[in-house]
Parts: C-alpha cells; sequence; structure tokens
C-alpha cells in the first residue's frame, strides 16, 4: 500500500477498511462505496501490495508484508479501532496467522 490510499469519509466515526481479492484493485469495492457511505461508514478501500496502480515492489509478497501495510494504514490515518471486510485475498490477510500484533484494533468480517 503506497501514499496514495484512496478512502472516503462517511457521518459516523466507524472506519471499515475494504480489502480486495487477487487480480484486482480498491475498484472491486466501487458498488458498495456509495451505501455503505451514505450507511455512515468511514472508508478506506487500499489496493494491496503489487496490485492497482502502484509500482512493483521489490520486496516479495508475503501474508506478513501485506499484513504489515495494513498497520501502516492504520498508523497513517490514527485509527484506534476498524472494522475489516476481505473478499478471497483480502479476506485471507485478516485472518492471518501474523495479524495478533494489535488484533484489539480490529474486528473482522
Amino acid at each position: 500500500m503506497g501514499s496514495g490510499i484512496p478512502h472516503r469519509t462517511g457521518k459516523v466515526d466507524i472506519n471499515l477498511i475494504l480489502l480486495h481479492g487477487a487480480y484486482l484493485t480498491h475498484q472491486m469495492w466501487a458498488p458498495q462505496i456509495d451505501p455503505l457511505q451514505s450507511a455512515g461508514f468511514k472508508l478506506f478501500a487500499p489496493d494491496l501490495r503489487w496490485h492497482g496502480i502502484e509500482p512493483v515492489h521489490h520486496e516479495p509478497f508475503t501474508n506478513e508484508a501485506c499484513v504489515a501495510d495494513m498497520f501502516v494504514l492504520l498508523d497513517q490515518n490514527g485509527l484506534d479501532k476498524v472494522v475489516i471486510c476481505g473478499y478471497a485475498m483480502g479476506g485471507t490477510r485478516t485472518k492471518d496467522r501474523s495479524l495478533p500484533r494489535d488484533l484489539a484494533r480490529a474486528n473482522f468480517i
């Protein structure tokens, strides 16, 4: 995940991170963005490592690296509590064994 992380601000203080599947981008969530934002969620839909318009990474693509990227997203945006929703590969990242670091910060869907 890079510095150009797409996100939209909602009306209430519910932070929702949407993680896309393999070979997809944050754009897979486009049909859900407006309804979720209208419901009051503060949305973050980043492009995962090696996906989207981000430059090619020279680091290996590992579960641990993807999870570390999620914590960078949390830290960069000052997010103390989030709900994470992942599809396919994005879902795998949410339940990765390396996630227990700061596990109290997230709920998972």
